[in-house]
């Protein structure tokens, strides 16, 4: 088979798991490199404005969307059940294209009242003037801009289900990163020149990204096949479309339609986007505390963030395949699968994370001795990562039933639970509070919104499944009790039918080695 043939080629909901995974677990450990780059290579004051700009391209990204790409990922499913995906390409990359400028520039021209609000705030950090504060803001927003553009075209492709192409995207904007920001930092140490290395990574990414989904929507079989096709091999971009459903019609005013959907998922997102930077923050704009402590704060959430990652990339397959069946009609069938995919990938990541956190006094010698006080941060900030990413049934379930706005219910509950627990014990513990303050806010949240959204919506599950939720607090004991408590779980997941039945554990069994063989380099 051809590259190219590979690069478009979709599999099973095994196979793209593991590719998606196995590449996610490397783009991971470049992620890994790269914040120890920065680290070495930036001083803690710097760190935090480097994190200022990545909180505020963080969150500005995926609002300037105004929600297309999650729109996007959810009704491709729908024009590709149906065999016209060339017609959902063709009405949505203009419209996409000119939102995302239109609102770029509205918050380009108002770049000295965003860095008066955000930017100035607190201890000024020695050495940056208020120029070098706007440039910050300016170049943090082209940052906004093409992440939001980038996030357009990656769901398309997620949404065809070529995760080959997508982890190729993923690995090249990791590897230019990297290796730019090595030479780069080296010359010119700060916060500003990371940020323009980060500008011109995304930008090369985004035109190869792209140029990916245009290729394989236009040149490469993007209409809906006319007759019967028994050829064993698939073209290049070819979705499989035997069994296509006519019968349903294609909504109208599509592009409203899809703003519509993506507006209230937009501002889950974007919550949810300043909720995981609420701590660092509160940190960075208080008036008795150094940016050095900001700093510090932002390595270690950086260095949390990449186990859940793990998990969203996981997630994102999964959740494609049972939109796939849920759009069939198989609603039963979809949730099945969702339930036992949900559990075993949520216990994957929590035997990851507990590794991670019992063995922080040893790998955090790799940084500088400057951020070593930090140890102390890797739980809690984990567990507020963890109780993000389980809350990803939820989510699923809401996304399915166009139900986004729980989503966002869930983030304002969050978020002021954070805020309420940073104001008291930030004063009285410093970047340790901040830390616990995040961990346990979004601990009560997620779990208090999506108990009382399943059980509301009457989803039919087990209740080992609604159990994954409190999973996240084991990482408030002592680094000791987290491993033996989560050991004897697993032994007790493994040996028992409590969490899994005999059947589930055949399917996760036979999932695990289709990953392996794939990671072991054996796949198609």
């Amino acid at each position: 088979m051809s590259v190219v043939r590979r690069l478009y080629r979709v599999g099973t909901l095994g196979e793209l798991m593991g590719i998606h995974v196995s590449v996610t677990i490397l783009q991971r450990a470049l992620g890994f490199v790269r914040v120890l780059v920065l680290a070495w290579m930036l001083a803690p004051e710097h760190m935090s404005l480097w994190g200022l700009g990545v909180m505020l391209f963080t969150i500005l990204g995926p609002m300037m969307t105004l929600g297309t790409d999650s729109g996007t990922e959810r009704y491709v499913a729908l024009f590709e059940a149906r065999g016209r995906t060339d017609l959902f390409y063709r009405k949505m990359r203009f419209g996409v294209l000119g939102l995302v400028l239109l609102v770029g520039a509205g918050l380009l021209v108002n770049a000295e009242h965003i860095t008066s609000l955000v930017i100035a705030a607190g201890k000024g950090v020695s050495g940056v003037t208020r120029d070098h504060q706007v440039l910050i803001c300016w170049l943090a927003l082209v940052n906004a801009m093409l992440w939001a553009l980038q996030l357009n075209v990656l769901s398309f492709l997620k949404g065809m289900r070529v995760y080959r192409i997508v982890s190729v995207i993923h690995i090249l904007f990791s590897v230019l990163f990297t290796v730019m920001a090595v030479g780069v930092l080296w010359f010119w140490p700060t916060a500003t020149a990371a940020l323009l290395t980060h500008a011109v990574s995304l930008g090369i990414s985004l035109v190869a990204a792209w140029g990916f989904l245009h290729f394989g929507i236009v040149h490469t079989g993007g209409r809906r096949r006319r007759g019967p096709d028994r050829r064993k091999t698939p073209r290049p971009g070819h979705v499989d479309r035997r069994a296509p459903i006519p019968a349903q019609k294609l909504p109208r005013n599509l592009f409203a339609r899809l703003v519509t959907f993506g507006l209230i998922s937009v501002l889950g997102t974007a919550l949810w986007s300043v909720n995981s930077y609420i701590s660092f923050y509160m940190l960075y704009s208080h008036q008795e505390l150094s940016k050095s402590q900001a700093g510090v704060f932002f390595v270690f959430m950086r260095l949390a963030h990449p186990v859940v990652l793990l998990a969203h990339a996981a997630w994102a397959v999964l959740f494609v395949h049972v939109a796939r069946r849920w759009e069939s009609g198989r609603r039963d069938k979809a949730m099945d699968v969702l339930e036992t995919a949900y559990k075993g990938i949520a216990i994957a990541i929590m035997t990851l994370a507990v590794i991670i956190y019992a063995t922080a006094p040893y790998w955090i010698r790799i940084l500088k001795s400057q951020y070593h006080c930090g140890v102390g941060l890797v739980g809690p900030l984990m567990m507020s990562f963890l109780a993000v990413a389980f809350m990803a049934l939820m989510t699923m379930v809401a996304r399915l039933r166009e139900r986004p706005a729980v989503i966002a219910a869930a983030a304002m509950v969050s978020g002021a639970a954070n805020v309420l627990l940073a104001n008291i014990w930030i004063e009285q513990y410093g970047v340790i509070g901040a830390a616990y303050a995040s961990g346990v806010g979004m601990f009560i949240g997620v779990g208090l919104v999506s108990v009382v959204f399943l059980l509301a919506s009457r989803v039919r599950l087990h209740w080992s499944t609604l159990g994954v939720l409190l999973l996240p607090a084991i990482l408030l004991l002592p680094a000791w009790a987290a491993v033996a408590g989560w050991g004897g779980a697993v032994a007790v997941m493994l040996a028992t039918p409590l969490v899994f039945t005999t059947d589930q554990k055949k399917t996760l069994i036979a999932g695990v080695k289709t990953v392996g063989k794939l990671t072991g380099g054996s796949g198609p």
